[in-house]
C-alpha cells in the first residue's frame, strides 16, 4: 500500500493486454500477509496473482535482499486497515522463459518506468 508498489501494480493491471499480447504471466511476490495482499489486491482491483512471502523462502531463492518488516495503517474507502509484513524485500523485477529459467533481471527498479521496461525486453525477446 506504499505509494511505489501502488504505481507499480497499477502499471501492470493498467497494460494487462500489452503483457498478455507478449505471451507474459505477471505474479506479485511480497513479504505481506496474505490477509494483506487480498486487501491490497481489492482496494486497487488487480488483475493478477499476488503471492505471500512472509518467510524470504521466494526472495531467497532469487537473491533479493529482505529486511525487517513491521505493522501499519492504510485506509481504503474511509476505513483504516492494519496491515502486517514479516519481512520487506526489495524491488526487483525478473522474467522467467516457459522453462524457468532468468532471462531478465533488474535488481534497480523504477516501480513507475518497471511495467514499460519490461514490455521493451518483451518484444525485443520474443
Amino acid at each position: 500500500m506504499t505509494g511505489g508498489c501502488t504505481a507499480q501494480a497499477c502499471a501492470y493491471r493498467d497494460l494487462s493486454s500489452d503483457l498478455e499480447s507478449q505471451d507474459a504471466l505477471v505474479v506479485g511476490v511480497s513479504g505481506d500477509n496474505v490477509e494483506g495482499l487480498k486487501f491490497f489486491k481489492k482496494a486497487h482491483n488487480l488483475n493478477f496473482t499476488l503471492l505471500s512471502d512472509e518467510s524470504g523462502k521466494i526472495a531467497n531463492i532469487f537473491g533479493v535482499p529482505t529486511r525487517d518488516g513491521g505493522t501499519f495503517t492504510s485506509e481504503f474507502n474511509g476505513q483504516a486497515f492494519e496491515l502486517e509484513r514479516n519481512i520487506t524485500t526489495s524491488r526487483w523485477t525478473f522474467i522467467l522463459d516457459k522453462e524457468g529459467k532468468v532471462v531478465y533481471k533488474n535488481d534497480e527498479v523504477n516501480a513507475r518506468q518497471d511495467t514499460e521496461e519490461v514490455l521493451s525486453f518483451l518484444k525485443s525477446y520474443n
